[in-house]
């Protein structure tokens, strides 16, 4: 393994830093977390930016192969509120009942919008305004995204938009923050 020197780091403390570092940076002069405005109607969706310049608190949804649920008071003080993983869904004759394609779109809603009022309760419970979505499974997904932010609205009456990142490559940008956080000054090449 020749100079190679592994680090053990903790998950989520490398996911908050990850996305704190990136709305840091922006994105093309803008900032990198935004939402969308009208989810549920085609013709009047609009992504819009937000400003996460004074982030805390945040409610922070990694949305992988589970769901993570942070509440973040500051960098340093954060706390795992709740998570889950997906199970079965229904029994073989039922999904054999219907098309793949509405047994695909029925799955997608219910799961979106159980997240959806998962993380508006935690924020309620928490008392934190801001609920922030991240994790591969909403990587190039923007239906996902939509129905994320149409749960939030429905569930809050309204009151908060679902947020989101621009890029999806937490986990790049968890290894950046952290090296910067030790002083590293530059990373090594990687293949």
């Amino acid at each position: 393994m020749g100079d190679l020197e592994l680090c053990k780091l903790d998950e989520l403390d490398c996911l908050i830093k990850g996305v704190l570092y990136i709305d840091s940076v922006g994105f093309n002069g803008h900032s990198e977390c935004y939402y969308f405005e009208n989810p549920t109607d085609a013709e009047r969706c609009q992504k819009l930016p937000f400003n996460l310049e004074n982030p805390y608190p945040l409610l922070l949804v990694n949305i992988g192969s589970g769901v993570s649920i942070l509440a973040v008071y500051s960098k340093e003080n954060y706390k795992r509120v709740t998570g889950t993983s997906f199970g079965n869904m229904m029994s073989k004759e039922k999904r054999e009942s219907v098309s793949k394609e509405d047994l695909a779109r029925a799955t997608l809603i219910t799961i979106t919008n159980n997240i959806g009022s998962i993380a508006r309760m935690c924020a309620l419970n928490e008392n934190i305004n801001r609920v922030v979505f991240v994790g591969n499974f909403l990587r190039i997904n923007t239906i996902s995204m939509r129905l994320l932010a149409y749960a939030l609205d429905y569930w809050s009456k309204g009151q908060q938009k679902a947020l989101f990142l621009e890029h999806e490559g937490i986990r790049a940008v968890r290894l950046v923050g952290d090296t910067q956080a030790r002083g590293v000054a530059q990373l090594p090449p990687m293949c």
